[in-house]
Protein backbone atom coordinates (compact mmCIF):
# COMPACT_ATOMS: atom_id res chain seq x y z
CA UNK A 1 0.00 0.00 0.00
CA UNK A 2 1.30 3.10 -0.87
CA UNK A 3 2.28 5.60 1.56
CA UNK A 4 0.04 8.78 2.31
CA UNK A 5 2.15 11.44 1.65
CA UNK A 6 -0.59 14.22 2.95
CA UNK A 7 -0.14 12.46 6.15
CA UNK A 8 3.59 12.81 7.36
CA UNK A 9 4.02 16.31 8.23
CA UNK A 10 7.08 17.95 8.38
CA UNK A 11 8.12 17.22 12.15
CA UNK A 12 7.43 13.55 11.06
CA UNK A 13 9.80 13.90 8.35
CA UNK A 14 12.10 15.44 9.87
CA UNK A 15 12.34 12.48 13.00
CA UNK A 16 12.66 9.82 9.86
CA UNK A 17 15.59 11.61 8.80
CA UNK A 18 17.26 11.73 12.34
CA UNK A 19 18.16 15.72 12.12
CA UNK A 20 20.15 17.21 14.71
CA UNK A 21 18.49 18.99 16.95
CA UNK A 22 20.16 21.90 16.21
CA UNK A 23 19.98 21.85 12.40
CA UNK A 24 15.40 21.07 13.46
CA UNK A 25 15.45 24.76 14.98
CA UNK A 26 16.89 26.37 11.86
CA UNK A 27 14.45 24.04 9.77
CA UNK A 28 11.48 25.08 12.34
CA UNK A 29 12.65 28.87 12.19
CA UNK A 30 13.06 29.04 8.44
CA UNK A 31 9.17 27.54 8.12
CA UNK A 32 8.05 30.52 10.46
CA UNK A 33 9.96 32.65 8.20
CA UNK A 34 8.38 31.22 5.24
CA UNK A 35 4.85 31.66 6.36
CA UNK A 36 5.49 35.61 7.44
CA UNK A 37 6.36 36.08 4.06
CA UNK A 38 3.46 34.28 2.14
CA UNK A 39 1.53 36.29 4.43
CA UNK A 40 3.37 39.89 3.80
CA UNK A 41 3.11 39.20 0.20
CA UNK A 42 -0.54 38.44 0.38
CA UNK A 43 -1.30 41.59 2.46
CA UNK A 44 0.68 43.58 -0.35
CA UNK A 45 4.02 45.76 0.17
CA UNK A 46 4.47 47.95 -2.76
CA UNK A 47 6.71 50.16 -4.16
CA UNK A 48 10.31 50.52 -4.34
CA UNK A 49 12.78 50.56 -1.04
CA UNK A 50 14.13 53.82 -2.40
CA UNK A 51 18.25 52.19 -2.55
CA UNK A 52 20.47 49.55 -4.59
CA UNK A 53 20.74 46.57 -2.16
CA UNK A 54 24.64 44.80 -1.37
CA UNK A 55 24.68 43.92 -5.29
CA UNK A 56 23.41 46.53 -7.38
CA UNK A 57 20.05 45.71 -7.44
CA UNK A 58 17.21 47.62 -6.80
CA UNK A 59 15.61 47.07 -4.09
CA UNK A 60 11.19 47.02 -3.59
CA UNK A 61 9.36 46.57 -0.66
CA UNK A 62 9.05 43.47 0.02
CA UNK A 63 12.80 42.70 -0.72
CA UNK A 64 13.20 44.50 2.57
CA UNK A 65 10.08 43.09 4.33
CA UNK A 66 11.54 39.27 4.03
CA UNK A 67 15.44 40.28 4.38
CA UNK A 68 14.34 41.64 7.63
CA UNK A 69 12.15 38.55 8.52
CA UNK A 70 15.04 36.17 7.81
CA UNK A 71 17.21 38.21 9.65
CA UNK A 72 15.68 39.00 12.85
CA UNK A 73 14.35 35.11 12.98
CA UNK A 74 17.73 33.63 12.81
CA UNK A 75 19.56 36.08 14.73
CA UNK A 76 17.67 35.06 17.87
CA UNK A 77 17.79 31.43 16.50
CA UNK A 78 20.78 29.72 19.32
CA UNK A 79 21.82 27.26 16.72
CA UNK A 80 22.72 30.22 14.29
CA UNK A 81 26.12 31.65 14.28
CA UNK A 82 26.15 33.25 10.40
CA UNK A 83 23.48 34.82 8.61
CA UNK A 84 24.47 35.77 5.02
CA UNK A 85 22.02 37.68 2.55
CA UNK A 86 21.64 38.86 -1.06
CA UNK A 87 20.45 42.46 0.54
CA UNK A 88 23.02 42.55 3.35
CA UNK A 89 26.70 44.54 2.52
CA UNK A 90 28.53 41.73 4.71
CA UNK A 91 27.55 38.78 6.40
CA UNK A 92 26.10 38.64 10.33
CA UNK A 93 28.26 37.12 12.88
CA UNK A 94 25.29 36.62 15.99
CA UNK A 95 27.92 35.66 18.68
CA UNK A 96 26.93 32.39 19.12
CA UNK A 97 28.94 29.16 17.78
CA UNK A 98 26.42 27.77 15.09
CA UNK A 99 25.19 27.07 11.49
CA UNK A 100 25.87 29.48 8.53
CA UNK A 101 22.75 30.32 6.81
CA UNK A 102 22.97 31.88 3.46
CA UNK A 103 19.95 33.32 1.39
CA UNK A 104 18.30 35.49 -1.26
CA UNK A 105 15.45 36.80 1.02
CA UNK A 106 13.26 36.99 -2.36
CA UNK A 107 13.87 35.84 -5.98
CA UNK A 108 12.02 37.28 -8.43
CA UNK A 109 10.52 40.55 -6.28
CA UNK A 110 11.06 42.53 -9.59
CA UNK A 111 7.41 40.75 -10.66
CA UNK A 112 5.55 40.96 -7.66
CA UNK A 113 4.13 43.90 -8.77
CA UNK A 114 2.83 41.42 -12.18
CA UNK A 115 1.37 39.10 -9.37
CA UNK A 116 3.55 36.49 -10.59
CA UNK A 117 5.30 33.40 -8.35
CA UNK A 118 8.23 34.58 -6.23
CA UNK A 119 10.56 32.51 -3.37
CA UNK A 120 13.16 32.27 -0.76
CA UNK A 121 16.37 30.58 -1.82
CA UNK A 122 18.38 29.44 0.82
CA UNK A 123 21.64 27.12 2.10
CA UNK A 124 22.92 25.58 5.14
CA UNK A 125 26.37 25.12 6.23
CA UNK A 126 28.32 24.40 8.90
CA UNK A 127 29.98 26.37 11.32
CA UNK A 128 32.40 28.98 10.09
CA UNK A 129 30.78 30.69 7.16
CA UNK A 130 30.91 29.50 3.64
CA UNK A 131 33.80 31.71 2.43
CA UNK A 132 36.49 29.15 1.27
CA UNK A 133 33.97 26.12 0.97
CA UNK A 134 31.76 25.08 -2.00
CA UNK A 135 28.24 24.17 -2.50
CA UNK A 136 29.10 20.52 -1.91
CA UNK A 137 29.57 21.61 2.19
CA UNK A 138 26.02 22.38 2.30
CA UNK A 139 24.30 20.29 5.26
CA UNK A 140 20.99 21.38 3.42
CA UNK A 141 19.46 23.40 0.85
CA UNK A 142 16.02 24.57 0.54
CA UNK A 143 13.58 26.71 -1.63
CA UNK A 144 10.12 28.89 -0.54
CA UNK A 145 7.59 29.26 -3.62
CA UNK A 146 4.89 32.10 -3.31
CA UNK A 147 2.27 31.17 -5.37
CA UNK A 148 -1.33 30.19 -5.82
CA UNK A 149 -0.07 27.89 -2.25
CA UNK A 150 2.69 28.23 -0.41
CA UNK A 151 5.53 25.35 -0.96
CA UNK A 152 8.76 24.24 0.28
CA UNK A 153 11.22 22.08 -1.32
CA UNK A 154 14.00 20.79 0.52
CA UNK A 155 17.05 18.24 0.51
CA UNK A 156 18.63 17.29 3.88
CA UNK A 157 20.11 14.27 3.21
CA UNK A 158 20.32 11.84 -0.06
CA UNK A 159 16.42 12.97 -1.61
CA UNK A 160 14.49 16.01 -2.36
CA UNK A 161 11.00 16.35 -0.95
CA UNK A 162 8.44 19.14 -1.17
CA UNK A 163 6.09 20.14 1.14
CA UNK A 164 2.79 22.56 0.81
CA UNK A 165 1.35 24.64 3.73
CA UNK A 166 -1.88 23.91 5.00
CA UNK A 167 -3.33 26.96 6.85
CA UNK A 168 -6.24 24.57 8.39
CA UNK A 169 -4.05 23.06 10.58
CA UNK A 170 -1.06 25.29 10.56
CA UNK A 171 1.33 22.00 9.09
CA UNK A 172 3.66 21.30 6.58
CA UNK A 173 2.69 18.34 4.67
CA UNK A 174 4.41 16.21 2.34
CA UNK A 175 3.40 16.42 -1.27
CA UNK A 176 6.07 15.18 -3.64
CA UNK A 177 8.62 12.29 -1.97
CA UNK A 178 11.83 11.45 -3.67
CA UNK A 179 11.61 13.82 -6.57
CA UNK A 180 13.34 12.55 -9.47
CA UNK A 181 14.41 14.64 -13.04
CA UNK A 182 14.15 12.39 -16.21
CA UNK A 183 17.38 12.39 -18.42
CA UNK A 184 15.79 14.23 -20.54
CA UNK A 185 12.96 17.31 -20.34
CA UNK A 186 10.31 19.59 -22.00
CA UNK A 187 10.68 23.37 -20.75
CA UNK A 188 13.48 25.67 -21.13
CA UNK A 189 13.45 28.79 -18.44
CA UNK A 190 15.47 31.34 -21.00
CA UNK A 191 17.30 33.80 -18.90
CA UNK A 192 19.38 36.62 -20.14
CA UNK A 193 18.21 37.14 -24.06
CA UNK A 194 20.68 39.64 -24.09
CA UNK A 195 23.13 37.15 -24.38
CA UNK A 196 21.88 35.35 -27.71
CA UNK A 197 24.26 37.29 -30.14
CA UNK A 198 24.77 35.91 -33.56
CA UNK A 199 27.26 33.22 -33.68
CA UNK A 200 27.50 32.74 -30.05
CA UNK A 201 27.35 29.57 -28.22
CA UNK A 202 23.94 30.82 -26.27
CA UNK A 203 23.15 31.70 -30.31
CA UNK A 204 23.95 27.89 -31.33
CA UNK A 205 22.07 26.09 -27.46
CA UNK A 206 18.62 28.41 -28.55
CA UNK A 207 18.86 26.45 -32.18
CA UNK A 208 19.03 23.36 -30.38
CA UNK A 209 16.32 23.90 -28.02
CA UNK A 210 14.10 25.00 -30.92
CA UNK A 211 14.80 21.78 -32.90
CA UNK A 212 14.48 19.13 -30.04
CA UNK A 213 10.84 21.49 -28.99
CA UNK A 214 11.30 22.36 -25.86
CA UNK A 215 8.84 24.80 -24.77
CA UNK A 216 9.69 27.92 -22.91
CA UNK A 217 8.27 28.73 -19.26
CA UNK A 218 10.27 31.68 -18.12
CA UNK A 219 8.55 34.06 -15.87
CA UNK A 220 11.61 36.01 -14.59
CA UNK A 221 11.31 34.22 -10.83
CA UNK A 222 14.37 31.75 -10.94
CA UNK A 223 13.18 30.07 -8.02
CA UNK A 224 9.89 29.30 -9.47
CA UNK A 225 11.13 28.15 -12.70
CA UNK A 226 13.37 25.73 -10.88
CA UNK A 227 10.42 24.60 -8.89
CA UNK A 228 8.80 24.17 -11.98
CA UNK A 229 11.38 21.79 -13.09
CA UNK A 230 11.71 19.86 -10.46
CA UNK A 231 8.45 19.05 -10.29
CA UNK A 232 7.42 18.47 -13.90
CA UNK A 233 10.54 15.94 -13.75
CA UNK A 234 12.78 17.74 -16.11
CA UNK A 235 14.17 20.73 -18.48
CA UNK A 236 16.36 23.17 -17.82
CA UNK A 237 17.27 27.13 -16.39
CA UNK A 238 19.82 28.74 -18.20
CA UNK A 239 21.20 32.21 -17.49
CA UNK A 240 24.88 32.85 -19.02
CA UNK A 241 26.97 35.84 -18.74
CA UNK A 242 27.10 38.02 -21.60
CA UNK A 243 30.02 40.41 -22.87
CA UNK A 244 29.13 42.50 -20.99
CA UNK A 245 28.77 40.83 -17.38
CA UNK A 246 30.80 37.77 -18.32
CA UNK A 247 29.87 36.35 -15.15
CA UNK A 248 26.01 37.16 -15.26
CA UNK A 249 24.28 38.36 -12.17
CA UNK A 250 23.75 35.11 -10.30
CA UNK A 251 25.09 34.85 -6.97
CA UNK A 252 26.89 31.70 -6.47
CA UNK A 253 26.57 31.35 -2.58
CA UNK A 254 22.99 31.92 -1.70
CA UNK A 255 21.27 31.17 -5.55
CA UNK A 256 23.28 28.45 -7.80
CA UNK A 257 24.99 26.44 -5.06
CA UNK A 258 21.82 26.02 -3.19
CA UNK A 259 19.76 25.14 -6.06
CA UNK A 260 22.38 23.19 -7.64
CA UNK A 261 22.07 20.92 -4.41
CA UNK A 262 18.47 20.23 -5.08
CA UNK A 263 18.68 19.81 -9.07
CA UNK A 264 22.21 16.93 -8.18
CA UNK A 265 20.24 15.29 -5.50
CA UNK A 266 17.17 14.66 -7.44
CA UNK A 267 19.26 13.17 -10.77
CA UNK A 268 20.11 16.53 -12.60
CA UNK A 269 23.26 18.76 -12.67
CA UNK A 270 24.37 22.45 -12.71
CA UNK A 271 27.05 23.74 -14.65
CA UNK A 272 29.32 27.07 -14.73
CA UNK A 273 32.11 28.03 -17.24
CA UNK A 274 32.76 23.95 -17.99
CA UNK A 275 32.81 23.29 -14.36
CA UNK A 276 30.11 21.76 -11.74
CA UNK A 277 28.78 24.31 -9.98
CA UNK A 278 29.04 22.58 -6.50
CA UNK A 279 33.04 22.71 -7.24
CA UNK A 280 33.70 26.05 -7.43
CA UNK A 281 34.87 27.24 -4.25
CA UNK A 282 33.25 30.34 -3.01
CA UNK A 283 36.05 32.99 -2.48
CA UNK A 284 33.78 36.08 -2.47
CA UNK A 285 30.68 36.76 -0.23
CA UNK A 286 28.70 38.21 -3.49
CA UNK A 287 30.30 36.16 -5.86
CA UNK A 288 28.21 35.60 -9.37
CA UNK A 289 28.24 32.86 -11.91
CA UNK A 290 27.00 31.86 -15.22
CA UNK A 291 24.52 29.26 -14.62
CA UNK A 292 22.93 26.27 -16.17
CA UNK A 293 20.87 23.76 -14.38
CA UNK A 294 18.75 20.64 -15.00
CA UNK A 295 18.72 17.57 -16.83
CA UNK A 296 21.54 15.74 -17.95
CA UNK A 297 20.36 15.41 -21.62
CA UNK A 298 20.52 19.17 -21.80
CA UNK A 299 23.28 19.90 -19.65
CA UNK A 300 25.16 17.89 -22.14
CA UNK A 301 23.52 19.91 -24.92
CA UNK A 302 25.24 23.30 -22.81
CA UNK A 303 28.59 21.61 -22.55
CA UNK A 304 28.38 20.61 -26.66
CA UNK A 305 27.62 24.73 -27.28
CA UNK A 306 29.88 26.28 -24.99
CA UNK A 307 32.59 24.08 -24.29
CA UNK A 308 33.27 21.50 -26.64
CA UNK A 309 35.95 23.10 -28.38
CA UNK A 310 37.47 23.66 -25.29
Amino acid sequence: MSKDLMAVTFSHYIKDKAVSPELASVFDDLLKAGKEIFSALQSGVEGSGGKMNATGDQQVGMDVVSNDILVKILRENGAVGYVGSEELEVPMETGKDGLSVVFDPLDGSSVVDVNLSTGTIIGIYDEGGFLGKTGRDQIASMIFVYGPQLTMTLTCSDTVDAFVFHPGNDEFVLQHENIRLHEKGKIWGFGNTAAVESGSAYSKFLEKMIQSGHAVRYSGGMVADVNQILLKGGGIFTYPGSAEKPQGKLRLAYECAPLALLVERAGGEAVSNNQNILDIELQEYHQRAPFFVGSREEIEMVRSCFWASN
